[in-house]
């Protein structure tokens, strides 16, 4: 006798999927446990394998026989359910047994929505491309010779542009004298570069006009965005002390300087420029379709109508986390240590990165809309062409191991090849 299966579907594109396993069918399962867990009993007169059911019985707990019975029966039974009924899955099973013998349980699993994005050919999206500059031009080769420029020490006033090594500690209050020490507001030879903004506001501009030696109170307030929760908008008072003061002797902008800068590629001024602005002017094309990407994004958010279980927020979520804990550990410290010195809260964090994961979730049926209705697909030949760019990159003794990583029908030559299709989406807005 058949297996009883009956599909329900219930809110936010969720299906609860009960299955009665027949008597007879769970009765061959009871069978194969007690072989499976007879295999491993030493009774004496027997062979192990080779034990009669009936005294195997009297030797292996009714407990173990059914618990093994039910795993093996429920695996089977409900692979078998969703392949016959064509239940398309989206996340893991949550089972709830209603009955062990007869097994009778039920699956609560999130299913494939329909998705719909409304009016999605009338989406417009503009990539708004920017001329370069002459002005930009020049900052990019004054960069580039700093970059090539040598440091020496100086004994007069410190100014924007310099490299300096401070010691400081940071004080409660607006003086010194009045105030406590704040933990973690002290460092020793501290580098910066003065007009970097790479430390906290005011703090590079108070430290400008001091010489080799001086000391020097002032007081910063923190900004509201701070990344550490107890110094946002909080009032510092620190006392610096100027160790070390160096100023930059840049190169001589000449054709000499023009043949290192680009490996003998350009020899004079003209030409050189002329390849900066082509530098600059592909990096704003990059950075306007980037742009345009953000918004086509947003205006397919907007335009679609989708139903999202929350197993698919919750997985994609715990995606994110994950993502963001192995590029924390990626520097050298723990993630422990991390959320100890940030006092951050993992579920607080969670919490605000289920937005983005029901965006990222949203995105992906949006985009499997419009890739069915437009019946984009990609060849083989394309995928191997993506991969032939891809290894060309790379020298030639690593094309073997590319290779190998986008081996054909792997899970990153699949990967790939939904990418090349995802893109076709994109090409179909801007190609307008």
């Amino acid at each position: 006798m058949a297996n009883e299966v009956t599909i329900k579907k219930i809110k936010d594109s969720q299906a609860e999927i009960n299955v009665k396993v027949s008597v007879a069918e769970f009765k061959k399962y009871k069978e194969k446990s007690l072989k499976e867990l007879g295999r491993n009993v030493k009774i004496k007169g027997f062979r192990a394998g080779h034990v009669p059911h009936d005294v195997l019985e009297k030797h292996v707990s009714k407990e173990g026989i059914l618990g093994l019975a039910i795993d093996m029966a429920l695996t089977a039974s409900y692979r078998e359910a969703i392949i016959e009924h064509k239940v398309e899955v989206m996340s893991r099973p949550n089972v709830k047994i209603e009955s062990e013998d007869p097994l009778e349980y039920t699956v609560t699993v999130a299913i494939k929505p329909d998705a719909k994005v409304k009016d999605y050919k009338k989406i417009k999206v503009d990539i708004k491309e920017q001329k370069v500059s002459k002005k930009e031009i020049e900052e990019t080769v004054q960069d580039l010779l700093k970059g090539k420029g040598e440091w020496h020490d100086t004994d007069r006033n410190a100014k924007s542009g310099d490299r300096v090594e401070v010691d400081f500690q940071g004080y409660d209050g607006t003086k010194v004298a009045e105030g406590k020490e704040v933990p973690n507001t002290k460092s020793t030879n501290h580098p910066l570069i003065l007009g970097s903004n790479s430390f906290v506001p005011g703090f590079e501009d108070a430290i400008q006009g001091m010489k080799v030696g001086d000391t020097k109170e002032f007081t910063v307030t923190f900004p509201k965005d701070y990344h550490v929760d107890d110094f946002k908008n909080k009032k510092v008072t620190f006392k610096a002390n100027l160790k070390r003061l160096e100023e930059q002797k840049l190169p001589e902008y000449n054709d000499e300087f023009i043949k290192e800068a680009t490996n003998g590629l350009k020899t004079n001024k003209k030409d050189f420029e002329i390849y900066v602005e082509e530098v600059l002017s592909d990096k704003k094309k990059d950075d306007a379709k980037g742009k345009a990407e953000g918004e086509l994004i947003e205006k397919i958010l907007k335009a679609t109508e989708v139903e999202i279980a929350p197993q698919l927020i919750e997985q994609e979520t715990e995606v994110i986390f994950n993502d963001y804990k192995r590029q924390i550990e990626s520097k050298g410290i723990t993630f422990e240590k991390h959320l100890e010195m940030s006092k951050a809260d993992p579920e607080a964090m969670k919490k605000e990165m289920a937005k983005e994961a029901g965006k990222r979730v949203k995105m992906r049926f949006a985009l499997d809309y419009i890739i069915e209705q437009e019946k984009f697909d990609v060849t083989e030949k394309e995928v191997e062409k993506e991969i032939e760019m891809i290894t060309s990159r790379y020298p030639a003794g690593e094309h073997s191991k590319i290779a190998e990583h986008y081996k054909k029908d792997s899970d990153n030559f699949i990967r790939l090849k939904n990418m090349l299709v995802v893109g076709k989406v994109f090409e179909m807005y801007f190609a307008k």
